[in-house]
């Protein structure tokens, strides 16, 4: 999860220190949890993200209509794998329409999802695809050939708290070794939290109502709900249009000037830089280097010493233990060059304070 102030750094900093007195280092080191501005999440994502664009009452709104702002909104809103959470006190009424607050909130409220085309090559057999039908009629999200790590997994049925995989056992398609393999495959994926349900395809053809009947419930358990309150008509090309009750925070799609910015990481393109713009560059490289040379366990110490130690702020000792998760994965999860300064220099004033690693 990660919390992004787009108000600025002094109210995303008031987060992350009230976060740490509410739920504790652990929580937070848990979720991997950041508090910041759009700009600490560059090249970085979480399943879920809170924006804020809380104001004071006593506060003047001026309008973000900069391009810096739409940038700083595109990098804030596309951070975000699955979910946008938007907390906010001025209404749409207060806002002038062109301010990006105005257009992110009407966005919010008033968004009618869009869902992409599937690709019809997916599927592994003609079975697959009717069963994926035959879900997808009910107004469900399915996603084929789903894939974790390296299996993948026939369908998935998604909902907003919790999702099911989908296993199509067709006869053409397994025989007694592959089935074997299959279920070392879900045994394991077990392990890691994932629910199963089976479909034979003998079954299945032979009454699928009925095969399909023990799945709603299961369904239900998990708390997988469809999408829209009725059967959505499927076109011959296997299309629908799921109209949905609830608004499922998207990221919003960005047109191509944003996407440029979003690959140039909202600030400056690689074009044209200037000498010294360069060589900030290289201290940037530098600092990310450094905190990816000392190991994720001795970043996890050094939060540890601070909290026992009373050293530091909540939020510099909750982002030592950001630094050390990120340096664990740092593959998927790189520090950004602002939490990489800000962490080297707490570690190197840690050991003028006396830390040292085990």
């Amino acid at each position: 999860m990660g919390v992004i102030s787009l108000q600025g750094e002094a109210q995303a900093r008031l987060i992350g220190r009230l976060l740490m007195d509410k739920i504790g280092a652990e929580e937070i080191e848990k979720r991997a949890l950041i508090c910041g501005d759009a700009y600490d999440f560059q090249g970085d994502e979480r399943d879920i993200i809170f924006l804020s664009v809380v104001a004071a009452p006593n506060e003047r709104i001026g309008a973000f209509v900069k391009e810096s702002d739409k940038r700083r909104f595109n990098v804030a809103v596309s951070r975000a794998r699955d979910q946008v959470w938007v907390f906010y006190s001025a209404t749409l009424n207060d806002l002038n329409p062109e301010c990006m607050r105005y257009k992110l909130l009407s966005y919010c409220i008033e968004h009618k999802p869009i869902e992409a085309p599937v690709d019809e090559t997916v599927f592994e057999s003609q079975f697959e695809h009717d069963v994926y039908r035959s879900i997808k009629v009910r107004g469900f999200k399915v996603i084929p050939q789903y894939r974790v790590t390296n299996y993948k997994i026939d369908l998935v049925v998604e909902g907003l708290k919790s999702r099911l995989a989908v296993e199509c056992d067709g006869d053409e398609w397994h025989g007694p070794e592959v089935f074997e393999k299959d279920m070392y495959r879900q045994r394991i994926l077990e392990r890691c939290g994932w629910t199963f349900f089976r479909i034979s395809g003998s079954e299945y053809y032979r009454n699928p109502e009925k095969v399909l009947a023990k799945l709603w419930p299961k369904l239900e358990v998990l708390e997988i709900k469809p999408f829209s309150n009725h059967e959505s008509k499927q076109s011959h090309e296997g299309t629908e249009e799921v109209k949905k009750e609830k608004i499922k925070e998207e990221v919003p799609q960005k047109d191509k000037e944003s996407e440029k910015s979003q690959r140039a990481e909202g600030i400056k393109t690689e074009q044209g830089d200037s000498k010294s713009t360069k060589e900030e560059k290289a201290i940037i490289n530098e600092e990310i280097l450094w905190v990816n040379r000392i190991s994720a366990k001795v970043w996890f110490q050094l939060a540890h010493w601070a909290k026992v130690q009373g050293r530091f702020e909540p939020d510099d000792r909750s982002l030592l233990f950001t630094i050390g998760k990120k340096v664990q994965f740092k593959f998927n999860y790189p520090p950004t060059p602002s939490q990489a300064k800000r962490a080297r220099k707490l570690y190197e004033k840690a050991e003028r304070l006396g830390f040292r690693p085990e």
